[in-house]
């Protein structure tokens, strides 16, 4: 990936939110032992608030603060250039508050090195870090989540095990008391129950108190309407009180914390959001009420490195996930801190570094996936799909968008609709001076579509993926946000708790016959909505729908391979004797391998076939299905069998960008996932970026003929066509949140008056052979009758 010469930054001069700047510096450059980072998330805490603002005083230990400074400490991001032995280009860090405090007791040198005052925060897209100074990001979280463990997910975790030894974590068979429902103690909460604590929480909302007993927490107390909260406790745990209490209050709590602390007890002195100054009238005399039931007092300042990476290693075991309440893009950094600071949230919030668009689509990673433009497809820079390449694999994973016949929108499911063929697919950076600006900031790759126009996503693959699809930040298969937030986390574990299906991605899987293509949202179990194209800002997209606006648009794929397996050694014997010994993974493909020997040996890869133990391998299996391990040989042989790419001829491209709209209804299922838990790697997830441009604006931007406007459902039924169905094909109960979403005819019928939806139309019905390895939905065999009777060239 090329580095831009510049990072974007947020500067405050500590006189208050609504003056924080946004500003660019060069690009730092790391020395030795030193990492650069892209920043990719960032999490709020409240001192950031008091940073900016000018309230935050502990940097009183180290001399003053600078006059200006990047604030905030908390990221999750990717090592982008290494100088050092202990990390590596493509690694996922998380960032340590104070960067020196490695082992032990926090001291005063130690302050001089807090991220976000006195040093330079995090809330930039890139930074420079000592070696020393980050932990690795544990590979089952997201970065929003993952982002939120610094200062939150540590001082809470200081506050329950701060007093053992390190490696010796408690909780079973405590009380742990929690005040409010804040970053630090929601991350109290989830991990006291992790922890086999009983739990309570006090907050002054009973809708934060709903939502802290679905995360787990066994009695909760609202303080408003129960103003002696102390003796409310007293009750609750049989006149003992509480053996850990999160002291977030401050000046206001303090003496009902004592009053309600079992014998011996500890409270942590976290916060103090009821304010600095102690409550009128009421003086605390510290020394005698610690003294009467024998209790420890202790500031929470965060914790070292050893106690950070403690944390993270109970976290992995027990699977906690932290609860983010709500995500903000970059550039919305001010609005996100405001919103922090205002006192509403539930979690954590936290803000997402929006990716710098590159010079070219390819966006290769140190993970080992990269995605191009592939195919070239008639016309100048016209592409007919999106190639994912993984390792020497350059075809791992294909993607392509199909033209379709646009199903009628009446109530009535019908078959699978036909491919008419690839829409081209162009690079944005390519026509970045004539695209709507608001399309070239986005970068990526785009295509022509007409308004209203039906499509439908097909994939082909040597090696199985997880691939979540969104609709303009909508996923197709759940209806949730890409930026997940707490409100997610709940209908997730509500789903859950009734055995429902959470996946929100299909398989693309060619051994275990995966999801071959996608057709629409995922409203109703076993059907679909069909993609359909439409203008952006109409009000009638997925996306708008959903989040009441069109910011994002078009469609946005992010793919996640499977985890490789062992390493293992083949031996690919020819019929003359001649063989080679190849480097593979368990998890790989027959088609991956044999790949590889077209590649060693100069022989087309579709005139190639394997067999071992006398059995033909099916080239979509893996390995591991037929045995093959360390030390197998498998068998080569010629399969003279001719094969080719069908290019639709027709395709060569004003105003507008695109949405995707929910259409009529089609049978389709989203098959479940059929691997182990834990088998997708996450670390090597890659996202891009696929946008609509209106065909009607298509040669304004490329100086190039739009492709013809699609043929109308009524034509292609005259015309005898067919629609395709899968035999036997079972519903899997996944379905998304999509109940609200209403189609095109519903919203034309609301908005312009129209009295009745599509009419309904017959197609005839050709059944496809799943199993076989052209199972594409074609009409290239129907071409010549196509042609004949003149369909592609009507308009629809």
């Amino acid at each position: 990936m090329s580095l831009p010469p510049q990072t974007k930054q947020w500067i405050t001069s500590q006189d208050g939110l609504s003056n924080l700047t946004q500003n660019t510096a060069p690009l730092p450059i790391p020395g030795p032992s030193e990492v650069l980072v892209k920043i990719n998330t960032i999490a709020l805490n409240y001192r950031d608030t008091e940073v900016i603002m000018g309230l935050y005083n502990h940097h009183r230990t180290t001399g003053g603060p600078p006059p200006s400074i990047v604030p905030c400490s908390d990221m999750c991001g990717t090592i982008i250039t290494s100088h050092s032995a202990l990390w590596t280009a493509g690694d996922k860090v998380l960032s340590i508050f104070n960067q020196t405090h490695l082992t032990g007791q926090i001291k005063a040198p130690h302050m001089k090195s807090g991220l976000g005052l006195p040093l330079p925060g995090v809330l930039a897209e890139y930074r420079v870090f000592p070696e020393y100074g980050l932990v690795r990001k544990p590979g089952y979280l997201t970065d929003e989540q993952a982002c939120t463990l610094p200062i939150a997910g540590v001082t809470a975790w200081m506050a329950l095990n701060g007093m053992r030894p390190l490696g010796q974590h408690g909780g079973k068979g405590e009380t742990v008391l929690i005040q409010g429902t804040g970053g630090v103690a929601v991350a109290g909460l989830v991990t006291a129950k992790a922890s086999g604590a009983e739990v309570i929480i006090t907050s002054s909302s009973d809708e934060k108190l709903r939502m802290a007993r679905e995360l787990g927490a066994d009695k909760t107390i609202n303080y408003r309407s129960t103003e002696n909260w102390d003796e409310e406790v007293m009750k609750m745990t049989g006149g003992e009180g509480a053996d850990i209490i999160f002291e977030n209050g401050g000046a206001q709590t303090l003496r009902r914390s004592f009053d309600c602390v079992a014998f011996g007890g500890l409270i942590d002195c976290i916060g103090y959001l009821s304010g600095k100054e102690d409550a009128p009238g009421d003086r605390l005399n510290t020394n005698v009420l610690a003294l009467l039931r024998n209790v420890t007092l202790k500031g929470i300042l965060n914790g070292p490195k050893e106690r950070f990476e403690e944390m993270l290693a109970f976290y992995e075991e027990k699977q906690i996930r932290p609860v983010v309440d709500k995500v903000f893009p970059f550039e919305e950094s001010k609005e996100a801190l405001i919103y922090l600071f205002k006192g509403g949230h539930f979690g954590k919030v936290v803000i997402k570094s929006v990716y710098r668009v590159p010079n070219s689509f390819e966006m290769a990673t140190s993970n080992n996936i990269q995605v191009n433009l592939g195919n070239p497809h008639g016309g100048i820079g016209a592409h007919g799909c999106i190639d994912v390449h993984q390792g020497t694999d350059e075809k791992a994973l294909t993607i392509s968008f199909q033209r379709t016949i646009r199903v009628p929108d009446n109530k009535t499911t019908y078959k699978l609709p036909p491919g008419l063929g690839n829409f081209p697919l162009y690079n944005v950076c390519h026509f970045k001076d004539t695209m709507p600006e608001s399309m070239a900031l986005k970068g990526g790759a785009f295509m022509p579509v007409h308004d209203r126009e039906g499509l439908w996503i097909n994939f082909e693959s040597t090696r199985p993926f997880a691939v979540k699809v969104y609709l303009g930040g909508i996923n197709a298969i759940s209806g949730e946000p890409i930026m997940e937030t707490f409100a997610t986390a709940l209908r997730r574990a509500k789903l859950v708790k009734e055995k429902k299906a959470i996946q929100d991605y299909v398989v693309v899987d060619p051994a275990n016959q995966g999801q071959l293509w996608l057709d629409g949202i995922a409203k109703l179990n076993g059907k679909v909505m069909q993609f359909v194209a439409v203008p952006s800002g109409t009000g009638y997209t997925v996306e708008s729908q959903i989040s009441a606006n069109d910011a994002v648009n078009g469609i946005q794929i992010s793919i996640t391979p499977i985890k490789p397996g062992a390493t293992i050694s083949i031996n690919v014997q020819r019929l003359n004797g001649a063989g080679w010994c190849f480097q593979a993974y368990e998890n790989d493909t027959v088609f991956k391998l044999m790949l590889d020997a077209a590649k060693h040996f100069g022989t087309p890869v579709e005139q190639l076939s394997f067999l071992f133990n006398h059995h033909r391998l099916e080239k979509r299996r893996l390995l591991s299905h037929y045995g093959i391990n360390f030390g197998s040989t498998v068998s080569m042989v010629l399969n003279l069998v001719g094969g080719g790419y069908i290019q639709n001829p027709n395709f060569t491209n004003a105003e507008g960008e695109m949405g995707i709209a929910a259409g009529g209804l089609i049978q389709q299922s989203i098959l479940p996932d059929p691997h182990p838990k834990g088998a997708w790697d996450g670390e090597k997830t890659s996202m891009f970026n696929v946008q609509l441009l209106n065909a009607a604006c298509f040669y304004n931007v490329t100086g190039t003929p739009a492709p013809p406007s699609p043929v109308t459902a009524a034509s292609y039924a005259s015309a005898g066509l067919p629609f395709y169905s899968i035999p036997n094909e079972q519903s899997s109960g996944i379905k998304g949140v999509f109940s609200d979403i209403k189609s095109i005819a519903q919203l034309d019928k609301e908005k312009k008056g129209t009295k009745t939806l599509d009419r309904n139309i017959n197609f005839r019905t050709v059944e496809l052979d799943r199993s076989s390895p052209a199972s594409f939905r074609p009409v290239a065999d129907l071409e010549a009758q196509i042609k004949a009777l003149g369909i592609l060239s009507q308009l629809g």
